[in-house]
């Protein structure tokens, strides 16, 4: 996929009949637009992918301090039609506040792995705890390097325990533009922490579609039922044995859950896209 400015687009397959849905793919924390690679590899043609570098990962730079509304707006300078907004962990937070600042842009919204808050609360308890991301930012500020790598193990680990193949792959991807930057990523730690989009989540008046790992050690399956209690709108499908990455570990069924969606929608055809 061709890289214009932290933005890499694929194309349709030329002369393609089937319907085709813009997608804006949005990465997470210490990645890149590579992950989403695998994913739309095989995809046929559905789809028109742009997929976004946010500042600060993937060989971009980025302005400091680096802010959600930042994130955002580096996500749409790109984006000249209404399309399907589609985050990943921190990338959903940016969708979502995509949705809220630029409702022309964005014609659904999918968000994986993630809740319209990262950290717990007394009033949303199924989040990671302060403790957690506190402890983290300190091995980050003294070890980057190996803080990164257990991140990645992380992201991959479920109740099956750890899965060593996919952490490599996740890795590859993630770092392929180059590492992160590293006081772009204590900034996003930051916005991790801050920010609390519940509002702007039960206000969403675009269709909304939350991908969800129930085995994920950083965003609880359980957040699903706290999306729908914000929104009835939102639809919830949780991926059983998936972790915090879906869309390596369980890409076959991501693609099936977005396609019905995208048809439920009425923004492909019925019947044209599998």
């Amino acid at each position: 996929m061709p890289e214009t400015r932290g933005i890499e687009v694929s194309r349709h397959r030329a002369g393609a009949r089937r319907p085709v849905a813009d997608i804006v793919a949005i990465h997470g924390f210490g990645a890149s637009a590579r992950v989403w690679q695998e994913l739309f590899a095989e995809q046929g043609g559905r789809y028109r992918v742009r997929a976004v570098s946010l500042p600060g990962h993937g060989g971009r730079p980025a302005p400091q301090p680096l802010t959600l509304a930042a994130l955002v707006d580096a996500s749409v300078e790109k984006v000249k039609v209404p399309a399907v907004w589609l985050g990943w962990s921190l990338g959903g937070l940016v969708a979502i506040s995509a949705a809220q600042r630029y409702p022309h842009l964005v014609r659904a919204l999918v968000t994986v792995a993630i809740g319209p808050r990262f950290i717990s609360a007394p009033d949303w308890p199924n989040a990671l705890p302060p403790s957690a991301l506190d402890a983290f930012e300190t091995e980050l500020g003294n070890h980057p390097e190996a803080a990164l790598g257990r991140f990645y193990a992380l992201q991959t680990h479920t109740r099956s325990g750890a899965d060593a193949a996919l952490t490599r792959r996740l890795k590859a991807l993630a770092l392929d533009d180059g590492p992160p930057a590293r006081l772009a990523l204590m900034d996003v730690l930051y916005i991790l922490r801050d920010t609390d989009l519940r509002a702007e989540a039960a206000a969403l008046r675009c269709p909304h579609l939350a991908l969800l790992g129930s085995d994920d050690a950083l965003v609880p399956g359980a957040v699903g039922d706290d999306l729908r209690r914000l929104n009835p709108n939102c639809r919830v499908e949780i991926i059983a044995g998936a972790g915090h990455v879906p869309f390596l570990s369980h890409a076959g069924l991501c693609l099936e859950h977005l396609a019905n969606f995208l048809r439920a929608a009425g923004i492909c055809v019925p019947g044209k896209d599998p």
